[in-house]
């Protein structure tokens, strides 16, 4: 019987950086979000706002503490997606594209970068964080401003540095299902903590309390299965049922 290999999700999501020179060397410039690889087609996958106004990017394999350049495949502003191509590495798993029904309350995770900061000189401590709960709705184009349809609403917030993580959905011990690409918060008012001074009717000064809980919006799959549809061979249709 053959054994399967776990496959640690830092092998395939990984911290996103722009490249500085310094004297006669590139190293490691402004961390700027998260990222991930595809197992079909073999690209890396990020938002498109993360990588914007940047020409020179890499990416860290946190694992061994190696670092790839990056080149920039294609970009669809209109849904903040962005694909790239990884020089000299592809881990041995990364996430699937199925056709897995996305539902509310669909179980999901996500594994990110949002704790990355510089400390001193060339140093950037990685502890990466996992976030685990549910989808809780689909949003309209019309819903807390978001841009595009059938964006996913998730239990968890997705914090800065977070944006371009996957939202994966479990299918067995050891694979990933793709269900979307984290970007960005919607705001629900909640227990109040935050007070503000507005005047009334009568322009009087009187205070007004809120407090707002930050709930997750990921890129649905789909918008992705476009792009890549458009830029490369992927084809979603010859995926199994």
């Amino acid at each position: 019987m053959q054994t399967q290999t776990f496959v640690a999700p830092a092998d395939f999501i990984c911290p996103i950086f722009s490249i500085q020179t310094k004297g006669d060397r590139d190293v490691l410039g402004d961390f700027l979000g998260t990222g991930f690889f595809l197992s079909d087609p073999k690209v890396f996958v990020t938002c498109a706002h993360v990588i914007r106004n940047e020409t020179r990017l890499a990416i860290s394999h946190c694992p061994s503490g190696m670092s790839y350049r990056t080149s920039v495949l294609a970009v669809a502003e209109s849904t903040d997606l962005a694909l790239m191509n990884v020089d000299r590495y592809y881990p041995a798993a990364a996430a699937q594209i199925t056709k897995q029904i996305i539902n509310t309350n669909h179980l999901v995770s996500c594994y990110d970068y949002s704790t990355v900061r510089r400390t001193s000189g060339e140093t950037f401590p990685v502890n990466p964080a996992t976030r685990i709960g549910n989808v809780t709705r689909l949003l309209r184009r019309e819903d807390r401003d978001v841009r595009f349809d059938q964006a996913l609403e998730v239990s968890f917030p997705i914090l800065h540095g977070a944006s371009g993580a996957p939202i994966l959905g479990p299918i067995g011990i050891n694979d990933f299902a793709l269900l979307g690409v984290g970007f960005g918060n919607v705001q629900y008012e909640a227990k109040p903590a935050v007070v503000y001074e507005t005047l009334d009717e009568q322009n009087e000064i009187f205070e007004q309390v809120q407090y707002m809980l930050p709930l997750g919006v990921a890129i649905n799959r789909m918008h992705l299965v476009n792009l890549l549809e458009k830029e490369t061979t992927f084809r979603f249709a010859s995926l199994p049922r």
